[in-house]
């Protein structure tokens, strides 16, 4: 990372394989990575106001309950939040963008995909 680039803050919602691989990555940059996942015990609220990306890595299945943990939390306005979680919501087919825009209508929201790490 170039010296005139500020380290950023991220914090990485699910410690599954994608999550971690982008938590290393980010690390290796020289990124703080702050890391929770459901079984973590941190609490969300004392990560995400320190977050100015905020990355989405968790299962499809829990990605409704997340977003409304983190919409109850807040964000600071000019987090990012980047959805990487693949596939639809069962019942109404909305992709996990789609789901983090109802709960979250007013964050910048952006969608990476990358390679199929699981067995869907």
């Amino acid at each position: 990372m170039p010296a005139t680039e500020p380290p950023l803050t991220l914090v990485i919602l699910g410690t599954g394989l994608w999550g971690t691989a982008l938590g290393h990555l980010a690390a290796g940059r020289g990124h703080r990575v702050l890391c929770w996942s459901r079984r973590s015990g941190s609490p969300l609220a004392e990560l995400l106001p320190q977050a100015q990306v905020v990355v989405s890595a968790v299962a499809m299945a829990g990605v409704t309950a997340v977003a409304e943990q983190v919409a109850a939390v807040g964000l600071p306005p000019s987090s990012i939040l980047v959805s990487v979680t693949k596939g639809l919501e069962i019942t109404h087919g909305l992709t996990p963008s789609q789901i983090w825009r109802a709960w979250l209508p007013q964050q910048p929201l952006a969608v990476l995909s990358g390679p199929n790490l699981s067995q869907e």
